[in-house]
């Protein structure tokens, strides 16, 4: 049994230095600049990582990463360990797939010579924009980048329509098998459903051992001789949609539903069986709210049928994950910490050596949140980042020698940029808004108020985070390089700040979530921060939607607005929500409130509205009838697409594309120079 509860109090006295932190004043956040204010180049923030995904090959000897030298083509770079000084292995998409816009999107390792690689790739199924879309195909390569293998491949000559629908069939990684040398599970997605195959890592060949129905998905935990052990459902009894686990049990051969590991869709319970507990076959680690206003981790008891303890809890924050190592054949899997969502998602280790790693890492990379791999041989990947840090990766040796590897953004000048700062603000009704303030290196209160961007996150059933590539922090510190102030509100309908935020934005959209977002920029206006006269609400997806109803709603207290990729009918999404039943007792009642697009003769404020032509997250069509229906109302606007663009910039290019239509708004039509 994990006996971790000793271990509580020392979590919440690191809670406590975080917070005290945060709440440090706007004047020290700037500090005293040893460099001046550098606005970050269009070049730099769009360009592909340097290095990514940096990971192990499971015996430690080879390292593999996404890198891109030209900023602008990701190839795959393969490195030995004990030599890095040697070039690299390299190779990249060539070829008919060059020609077809695929590119690299990550990798894992396979076995010690053989990777998985993912790529997306446009298709096109029909006429209409509604048959743009972008897939992810998979392939296996070995180490020389020479030999490239299809998984799952259908023997013989292929039809058309075959050839098709191989291009909208993948598969995912669910176990590496560490007692089975050269096989793996995985999970394959196609038209005719889902299934769980053995397949070989040389030849791709696969043996089905499982079919996933309709009303099923699997749960990636295995045993150790590598059989699938728990799986998800979705069932309607009496109208209600219950969604539970069930477990295979091992002395009847049968799967067995549990429920206690059952709730119904409506309740919006977070419930997650996350892994066997290593020293207890009998006992589940599962993440779950039940009864708290953040998530915990709880044992529970197969043969029990029931919650035997409460492992892991924290009263501030909730619990994220759990880190488990998993080591090589013949070693014990073991719980090493656990993950808590703060300004970020940050570690807390259990296991004393890694928490010594972690403590001495720290040392050396003050103000970074530090993520140790698992040991791979003599080695372990590295990674810190933060707010005024692009993730940079470092090979540790024995667990002693540190040598670094390199930055994805070597561009980034880092002591140019003033660290995000969390913050909480009191929303009109008196509830507790979190959200994150970046400043412009080297702001004083003295030098006067700031141009400010309300910039809500996506979702909305999301957060931002205060790491580098997490919840838009580059464009974030894009524009604060350019002399803004940049506030990323949490407001209600928020996950990963407790229950009670997530459920107060029920049936809000355009209400009481939008004046979360106006209320974060009368507090910024108060505190001497913002100037109101130079006020703009820009955001994406979700916060494409909040811009366009910021335009619309009486007395906007912005200069402009700007939406990408944004919806604006919550009639036509609720209908489309509605047709997955499972969707609509979940999500689907959630979504009402204000209406943009019934409003669009309300407009008082210019807005520029863009969007990409293959997005299916959120449809062209919403940007095309809000535009459509302001220019029927004489209202001023802009409106722009961008070619190619799913739900969200998959290249640089499209990525330039988005920020030069913005800055040219913001100067142009609001009238703020900077």
């Amino acid at each position: 049994m994990l006996n971790l509860k000793r271990s509580l109090a020392r979590l919440s006295l690191a809670v406590c230095t975080l917070v005290i932190m945060a709440s440090a004043d706007y004047g020290a956040a700037a500090q005293a600049p040893t460099a001046t204010r550098t606005p970050i180049t269009l070049q730099a923030i769009s360009r592909e990582s340097f290095l990514s995904s940096v990971q192990l090959s499971p015996d430690g000897a080879h390292m593999a990463a996404l890198s891109s030298l030209d900023g602008e083509n990701t190839q795959i770079a393969i490195w030995r360990t004990d030599n890095l000084s040697q070039n690299p292995v390299r190779f990249g998409v060539g070829g008919a797939s060059a020609r077809a816009q695929v590119r690299f999107s990550g990798f894992t390792w396979l076995s010690n010579d053989r990777l998985l690689v993912y790529m997306n790739q446009p298709v096109t199924t029909g006429q209409g924009q509604s048959n743009r879309n972008y897939t992810t195909m998979a392939r296996i390569v070995d180490i020389t980048g020479r030999r490239w293998v299809e998984p799952l491949a259908r023997g013989g000559r292929q039809s058309e329509l075959e050839a098709f629908v191989n291009q909208l069939t993948t598969i995912s990684l669910l176990d590496t098998l560490p007692n089975d040398p050269g096989h793996v599970l995985v999970l394959q997605w196609s038209l005719d459903g889902e299934a769980i195959y053995r397949m070989d890592v040389n030849t791709g060949q696969g043996e089905r051992v499982a079919r996933v129905s309709e009303i099923e998905s699997v749960a990636p935990i295995v045993d150790p001789n590598g059989n699938v052990r728990v799986k998800q459902f979705a069932r309607n009894r009496g109208g209600e949609w219950i969604i539970g686990y069930e477990v295979f049990n091992t002395s009847n051969n049968q799967w067995e539903e549990h429920p206690a590991l059952s709730y119904t869709a409506r309740s919006r319970r977070n419930l997650s069986v996350i892994h066997f507990d290593p020293a207890n076959p009998d006992l589940l680690i599962v993440l779950d709210d039940e009864g708290q206003n953040f998530t915990y981790v709880r044992g529970y008891s197969i043969s029990q049928r029931a919650f035997v303890e409460n492992l892991f809890q924290d009263p501030e924050h909730d619990i994220a994950n759990v880190l488990i190592e998993r080591p090589d054949a013949g070693q014990p899997t073991r719980v090493v910490g656990f993950t808590y969502l703060a300004d970020s998602e940050r570690p807390y280790y259990v296991d004393p050596t890694y928490r010594a790693l972690h403590e001495g890492l720290l040392r050396q990379l003050p103000g970074r949140n530090i993520s140790i791999g698992q040991r791979r041989g003599r080695y372990r990947i590295i990674t810190a980042t933060s707010s005024i840090h692009p993730p940079s990766y470092y090979l540790m040796t024995n667990d002693q020698q540190l040598e670094v590897l390199g930055s994805s953004n070597p561009d980034i000048q880092s002591n140019t940029l003033a660290a995000t700062q969390l913050i909480h603000y009191p929303a009109r009704d008196g509830l507790e808004i979190p959200a994150f303030l970046t400043l412009p290196y080297g702001w004083t209160p003295a030098q006067g108020p700031l141009p400010v961007i309300i910039q809500p996150h996506g979702g909305p059933w999301s957060r931002n985070n205060a790491n580098w590539g997490g919840g838009d922090i580059p464009v974030t510190q894009y524009f604060a390089s350019r002399g803004f102030a940049v506030l990323q509100p949490q407001f209600r309908g928020s996950t990963g700040w407790g229950n009670r935020l997530w459920r107060a934005g029920d049936a809000q959209w355009g209400l009481a979530m939008q004046d979360d977002k106006d209320d974060g920029l009368a507090y910024l206006v108060r505190q001497g921060v913002a100037d109101p006269q130079r006020a703009i609400i820009y955001g994406f997806s979700y916060g494409g939607f909040a811009a366009m109803a910021a335009a619309v709603r009486p007395n906007s207290p912005y200069r402009c607005a700007i939406s990408g990729a944004g919806v604006s009918s919550l009639q036509r999404l609720g209908t489309l929500w509605s047709r997955n039943r499972i969707q609509r007792q979940l999500q689907g009642t959630t979504v009402a409130g204000f209406d943009p697009l019934e409003h669009a003769s309300d407009a008082n404020i210019p807005i520029l509205i863009y969007h990409g032509d293959r997005d299916q997250t959120a449809t062209l069509w919403h940007s095309e009838r809000f535009a459509e229906a302001l220019r029927g109302a004489g209202k001023p606007h802009e409106f722009a697409v961008i070619p190619e663009m799913p739900h969200g910039a998959v290249t640089p290019d499209m990525q330039r594309q988005e920020l030069t239509l913005v800055e040219n708004y913001i100067r142009n039509t609001c009238g703020i120079s900077y």
